[in-house]
């Protein structure tokens, strides 16, 4: 059925290996500089930018929410970013089991529901213990996109939320926004802006 499943992955015949895996995309995404993990991480960010980035009343303030990531993802393409990811990096001796084992779970994601039983094909359960470090090693090639045109700044995302502002026109928004949205076809960006202030997590940032 259409949905979002959320399955409880605790003491599953896939939980050790899900957590297993999610140490191992943790450290691959620890150094995603456009990455925050907290309200407080975001705070902190725009604390330590306040003074560096000049905001004119032009400017667009914005939110962009990745609209049903999780079960969106497209599975060989996660296969793809992340053989990627593990190239030069510590765990490539082990990169051919790392891969086996995330493909048995992106695979195998199986539930019950009104007592039928169902086998997730395409995306990632949002109950699996490495979901949102997936996704982060997913979204790499979108953060590096978002922060290429000069006219963008403070370019923050925890998982599926960015914020961000941007100095440009509104018809080099609209652009902007097209481009990003082109990056994977099967992922769509809704984007909300606002002259003066824009809610982001549990923030109201104003200019």
């Amino acid at each position: 059925p259409l949905g979002r499943p959320i399955v409880n992955n605790i003491n599953s015949e896939l939980y050790n290996v899900c957590k297993y895996l999610q140490k191992i995309f943790a450290d691959l995404t620890r150094n995603n500089k456009y990455s925050i993990n907290s309200t407080d991480n975001a705070l902190k960010r725009l604390i330590d930018t306040n003074d560096t980035i000049k905001i004119t009343e032009e400017a667009i303030l914005f939110t962009a929410d990745i609209v049903t990531l999780y079960p969106n993802m497209d599975n060989e393409r996660s296969i793809k970013i992340l053989s990627h990811a593990l190239d030069n990096s510590k765990y490539e001796k082990l990169k051919l089991f790392i891969i086996e084992l995330t493909r048995l779970v992106l695979y195998s994601y199986d539930f019950l529901f009104q007592d039928r039983f169902y086998l997730q094909t395409h995306g990632v359960s949002m109950g699996c213990a490495f979901a949102g470090d997936l996704a982060n090693l997913y979204l790499d090639v979108l953060d590096q996109k978002a922060n290429i045109d000069p006219n963008a700044s403070n370019y923050m995302r925890l998982v599926d939320d960015i914020d961000r502002i941007y100095h440009g026109t509104y018809q080099q928004f609209e652009i902007y926004k097209s481009e990003l949205n082109k990056v994977f076809p099967e992922i769509q960006l809704k984007f909300v802006t606002h002259n003066e202030k824009i809610d982001f997590l549990d923030l109201t940032i104003y200019k």
